[in-house]
């Protein structure tokens, strides 16, 4: 969940298949979830994007990133991805 510090509100909620978890999470400019998910069985992962309605809209490297762990968005509106 993402939660609002100054008033404790729920802004989102997400939620990912078992054993994924999400490693990193930025917001881009136009107010989306950038998110690094990271499966803990096999250490592969992948970048998705959700909307202001909760809907995925973007994703990237399914089970090819090897043990993703953070992300970064530039200006330009690329991603950076370490692992």
């Amino acid at each position: 969940s993402i939660i609002e510090r100054a008033s404790g509100r729920t802004v989102s909620q997400y939620s990912s298949s078992i054993g994924t978890v999400a490693s990193d999470v930025q917001i881009d400019a136009d107010g989306n979830l950038v998110i690094v998910e990271k499966n803990t069985t096999t250490k592969t992962g992948r970048v998705i994007k959700i909307d202001d309605g909760g809907n995925v809209f973007y994703q990237f490297g399914q089970g090819q990133l090897a043990s993703p762990n953070d992300v970064r968005v530039l200006s330009t509106g690329n991603l950076v991805i370490s692992s």
